[in-house]
């Protein structure tokens, strides 16, 4: 069946409300079920989102990015200036010049040895613990002490110059905790956590120079390996009241040269005039000691004889204090017979089997050292073996062909010698 209903009218600006009616119960359909759902949907769609996107993002971007970045890079970065002792490694602080035996003013008021920062930051010294071996001497660093990159500091036992020999000190220590010794001694550093920055020591002039009013310095470009004396050389020039060094600037000294020498200073110890395993101008040789406690570089020496010939070493050649060096016809050890010889001489000059002379002379014209052999009258004539000087010599005695022997050691080519060491008994 159909129904019809009456139809309603409504104002115009109400929406239509759908009713809805159930149909299992013919008639009655009670159901005013007006479906409330007035479901104005309130999507009177005037959309609330209104899409004003309070997202408040209104991308004002409180982000403002006028970024100040408060970092304003002022960087205080709160980062030490100077690093502590406690970082330290071993080379980050070297010894580098030290004054164990002055001689223009007393030990108790003279001594003082300088330390050089080689790395590219400041450092501050304080807590760093110094002493002798075994501890048995040592003090503290007990204030801060900044030594920056690439400077030097000096520490010694009086800051006061009137009394010191004139030495700027930058930290003073007590002479009753810590000296120098003038023979054997030693300076140890040390961090405050115990690691061992650097050493230094000197034997009293067994292989280190031994001075009496000049420090020892190391030679430039030498501090990585200032433990080695070669590293060293005593210093030449005067500061404050007449000792010598250079305390807290760069070293003063070098290798000393020929004519700084003196008669005694570089001595002839060891002939071969007469070899038997090769041709006497390849295999003939001498030996020259360093008598004196300072590098020698022997660029210019002349060797000659009497006779005419002669030879002038024409590159640096340098011989360590108390060194020994071998100077041959020729330095190829294939064609000498084994020499290790520093230079070669080449075919202007031999070395006479009877009698000759070995010459050495600087240039400014100082005869340095002689030696003059008789073909057996006085001085030993061996073949195949050297003649050397007996020891100990004193440097001043070795024209005396009584204070020569012959050579009993026997080298590796068969035949006599002890060339570039200690001679041997004879």
């Amino acid at each position: 069946m159909s129904l019809n209903w009456p139809l309603l009218l409504l104002p115009a600006c109400t929406p239509l409300v759908a009713t809805t009616f159930d149909k299992s119960t013919p008639g009655t359909d009670s159901d005013t079920d007006t479906d409330t759902d007035t479901d104005t949907d309130s999507d009177t769609d005037t959309d609330t989102d209104t899409d004003t996107d309070t997202d408040s993002d209104t991308d004002t971007d409180t982000d403002t990015d006028t970024d100040t970045d408060t970092d304003t890079d002022t960087d205080t970065d709160t980062e030490p200036v100077e690093l502590p002792a406690d970082s330290l490694v071993p080379g980050d602080l070297v010894i580098t010049e030290f004054l164990n035996n002055p001689e223009a003013v007393d030990d108790d008021f003279g001594e003082w040895f300088e330390v050089w920062n080689p790395t590219s930051t400041s450092l501050d010294l304080e807590g760093l613990r110094v002493e002798n071996d075994g501890a048995t001497q040592a003090f503290t660093v007990d204030a801060p002490l900044v030594v920056g990159a690439g400077d030097r500091l000096v520490l010694g036992v009086s800051d006061d110059q009137t009394q010191n020999g004139g030495v700027a000190v930058d930290f003073v220590f007590d002479v009753a905790q810590f000296q120098l010794g003038n023979s054997d001694d030693e300076i140890l550093l040390w961090t405050p956590s115990g690691v061992l920055v650097d050493e230094v020591r000197w034997d009293g002039g067994t292989l280190w120079p031994d001075p009496t009013g000049a420090s020892l310095a190391v030679l430039p470009g030498q501090e990585a390996g200032n433990d080695d004396p070669l590293a060293w050389c005593l210093s030449e020039v005067p500061f404050g009241a007449g000792d010598r060094g250079s305390p807290g600037a760069p070293t003063d000294c070098g290798p000393l040269t020929v004519d700084q020498l003196a008669d005694g200073d570089l001595v002839l110890t060891e002939v071969m005039k007469d070899v038997t395993t090769v041709d006497d101008d390849d295999g003939e040789w001498f030996e020259l000691t360093n008598a004196t406690a300072q590098t020698i570089d022997l660029l210019g020496l002349e060797v000659s004889d009497a006779g005419g010939e002669s030879f002038t070493v024409s590159s640096a050649l340098l011989v360590p204090p108390g060194g020994v060096v071998v100077v041959a016809a020729s330095a190829d050890p294939l064609v000498n017979g084994g020499i290790a010889a520093v230079y070669g001489w080449g075919t202007v000059m031999s070395l006479g089997n009877g009698d000759d002379e070995l010459i050495l002379t600087a240039p400014n014209g100082t005869e340095l050292d002689r030696v003059e052999w008789d073909s057996g009258s006085v001085w030993p004539d061996p073949t195949g073996a050297s003649f050397q000087l007996r020891t100990p010599f004193t440097g001043l005695d070795n024209n005396d062909g009584a204070e020569w022997c012959e050579s009993t050691d026997v080298m590796p080519n068969g035949e006599f010698g002890t060339p570039g060491a200690p001679n041997g008994p004879c």
